[in-house]
């Protein structure tokens, strides 16, 4: 709840998706992992205002387009997905 709070605070509308587990890779009794998956301003769906749309759209943007984001290596996917080309083009496996 500590995550979730302190992502969400100073904003009205968020949600986020926050993992509690072990990776498969991990030893039995190894400690959980918390991981945020996915967080996302609500609503979805078009504001009323359009310059409200757009400014919320400009910010969050602004965070790739400045480079102000930390890539995650995802080594769990396993091979077989990459090898059925089920991830897209935009997804890369590192057997690394």
């Amino acid at each position: 709840m500590e995550i979730a709070e302190h992502l969400g605070a100073n904003k009205d509308m968020f949600r986020t998706d926050i993992f509690v587990g072990r990776p498969a890779s991990a030893e039995p009794g190894s400690p959980l992992q918390i991981g945020v998956s996915e967080s996302e301003i609500f609503p979805t769906t078009v504001f009323v205002s359009d310059r409200l749309s757009r400014e919320a759209a400009r910010l969050w943007v602004a965070g790739y387009v400045l480079g102000i984001y930390e890539v995650i290596d995802n080594f769990e996917v396993p091979a077989e997905f990459a090898e059925r080309g089920q991830l897209s083009d935009i997804n890369e496996y590192r057997a690394d």
